[in-house]
């Protein structure tokens, strides 16, 4: 089964990606089916989005960590000079690459953590 967030493929039958951990229990529903094609056509407004919590790139790890837990989200969107998105760090981001391997966490930049280059949709895309 090819896990549809890594495109790892899996041995048939496993329930969660042996690559990244994610759930593939979604990789074999029926997404043919007409509820599902109706859902594809409906703007993302309709999901009444909250809004992001967005950092410099210059930020740093202890920042973007505080306001991850204050704001209860799980992820932050990183802006650069002009406001442009520039990349996003996720709680993900906090356990695999910060956790237990880095201490000096008001020294280092969210940039040199974070995935650059994220693809983003307007709310206004279906």
């Amino acid at each position: 089964v090819i896990c549809p967030s890594c495109t790892h493929d899996n041995i048939a039958g496993v329930e969660t990606c042996e690559e990244c951990g994610q759930s593939l229990s979604e990789a074999y529903q029926d997404w043919g089916s007409e509820e599902f094609q109706e859902l594809l056509t409906e703007p993302l407004s309709v999901l009444n989005p909250r809004t992001p919590v967005c950092v410099t790139s210059t930020a740093s790890l202890a920042e973007v960590i505080s306001l991850l837990q204050g704001k209860n989200v799980g992820c932050v969107l990183v802006t650069g000079e002009k406001g442009e998105l520039v990349g996003i760090f996720t709680e993900r981001d906090v356990l695999y690459r910060v956790a237990g391997l880095i201490r000096n966490l008001g020294q280092i930049t969210v940039e040199s953590l974070m995935t650059h280059r994220p693809t983003a949709l307007n709310l206004s895309a279906a």
